[in-house]
């Protein structure tokens, strides 16, 4: 397949400040909502969205959502078509150390990626706070090699490959995930 990896554009010219997003949804029960998803609790958020926990109805089961502002992109319509296809793309990998994709959808604020909840810390997180020795580290790397060697021989290019793009999860697997879907 050929690889999905867009230039993004280089320059000086400052853009103006993204409108604020608006406020998500409601639903019967009071709780936020984005698609069919339950909003739980914000866990990150960076330049061009946030990321939720979120409930999954349908299928019970938590799930974590990435919700990608329309309005921070200077070609929304563009942009949203290849965050889906690199979504699509995603979805259709299945290996042990990258994020799996479940869904992905639109709002009127913008796209959102439905992915694999995972219970763990990034790995700048869990550098700091475990502390681990040197051949841990080198396990989880390895670990992190093979998702995106198994990313890469699909295709698909991580575009901004980071500790805070990595997770290691409580049973101590590793999961790269945020494949530079929220470049602009």
């Amino acid at each position: 397949p050929e690889p999905i990896h867009d230039v993004d554009p280089v320059g000086s010219a400052e853009k103006p400040p993204p409108p604020p997003p608006r406020p998500l949804k409601t639903g019967p029960n009071g709780r936020r909502r984005i698609g069919r998803y339950t909003i739980h609790r914000p866990l990150g958020a960076g330049g061009m969205g946030e990321v939720y926990g979120a409930r999954d109805p349908s299928l019970g089961r938590r799930v974590a959502l990435k919700l990608v502002y329309r309005a921070r992109s200077s070609e929304p319509y563009r942009f949203i078509r290849r965050l889906q296809r690199e979504a699509m793309a995603l979805g259709r990998l299945a290996h042990p150390n990258v994020v799996s994709i479940y869904d992905f959808g639109t709002t009127q604020e913008g796209a959102y990626v439905v992915m694999e909840f995972i219970k763990g810390q990034n790995l700048r997180q869990w550098l700091e706070t475990d502390q681990p020795g040197r051949d841990r580290v080198v396990e989880v790397m390895i670990q992190a090699g093979r998702g995106l060697a198994a990313a890469h021989a699909a295709g698909i290019v991580h575009r901004d490959f980071k500790p805070t793009n990595m997770m290691v999860g409580l049973d101590g697997s590793v999961k790269v995930l945020d494949f530079g879907l929220a470049v602009g």
